[in-house]
This record gives C-alpha cells, structure tokens and sequence, in this order.
C-alpha cells in the first residue's frame, strides 16, 4: 500500500453521498433550539440584565440547559462541518475550507470588535491589537504588558 498514491475522487452517484450533502431540517432544528436556549439563559438568568425586577419560575428554570445547549451547539456544528469536507484531503482543499471559513468568519468579526471599540472606546490598543489579529495572549503577556 503506497501512502502517497494519488486518490482519484469517486464520481458515482451514491445516495449516501446525496444524503450527506443535503440540507436536514431536523439537525438544523436541534441547532436552532439549542441556540434559543443559550439566549434566553444569557437574557433571562445572567444578573437579569434587561430587567432587574424579572425573576423566571422556578419551574422555568429546570427547563434552561444553557451550558449544555453550548456544549451541543458546539458538537452539531462541528458535525455540520464535517458535512461540508466531503472531498479527499490536499493542499487546495485545504486552502479552499480556509478561505471559505474566512470569508464567513472575518467580516463579523471586525464588525464586532469595531462595535466593542465603539462600548468601550478607552480600551487599552495591546487589548484591541491583540483581538484583531487573534493574538491576544502573546501580546498582553509577553509583548505589550506594560507598554500600552
């Protein structure tokens, strides 16, 4: 057996394929619930922040899973990834998932640290530098500590 052999694609129409590559209503429904959940958890039980005199039933409360509706969140979307790379390892696959992920991801998250600048304007730059190029903990502990 070669491990460097190259793997032509199989190009036959298999249902499973088909299965796989589709849209699921009810994988997309569990995420969607779950998200719900992480919500209304950080709305209505974290220091009841919109409404300080709310205070859920008690029975509603046995009805929050919100850390474990993050750790299920986390596991489908990670499985909902696994969906989308259907295609045999190389480098432009690679680069591929990459720039598509970042094409997604990076556009929010500028969005988000300009809004986060704009909360709170008076952040030090080592914190704000560190946030945009995803090197927050280089930075503030051993580059820029004391600096900035």
């Amino acid at each position: 057996m070669k491990i460097n052999a190259k793997m032509e694609p199989d190009n036959r129409s298999d249902r499973s394929l088909e299965k796989n590559s589709s849209y699921d209503y009810n994988l997309e429904g569990i995420r969607g619930l779950a998200a719900l959940s992480v919500a209304s958890f950080h709305v209505l039980f974290l220091k009841n922040f919109l409404d300080p005199t709310y205070h859920p039933n008690i029975y509603f409360g046995y009805l929050q899973a919100g850390r474990s509706a993050v750790l299920l969140f986390f596991v489908l979307s990670g499985y909902v990834i696994g969906l989308t790379t259907t295609k045999e390892f190389s480098i432009q696959q690679l680069r591929n998932y990459i720039s598509r992920r970042s094409i997604r991801i990076l556009p929010i998250y500028v969005i988000a640290i300009c809004l986060a600048l704009l909360a709170e304007p008076n952040e030090k730059l080592s914190i704000v530098l560190g946030n945009y190029f995803f090197y927050k903990i280089l930075i503030n502990t051993f580059l820029f500590p004391y600096l900035l």
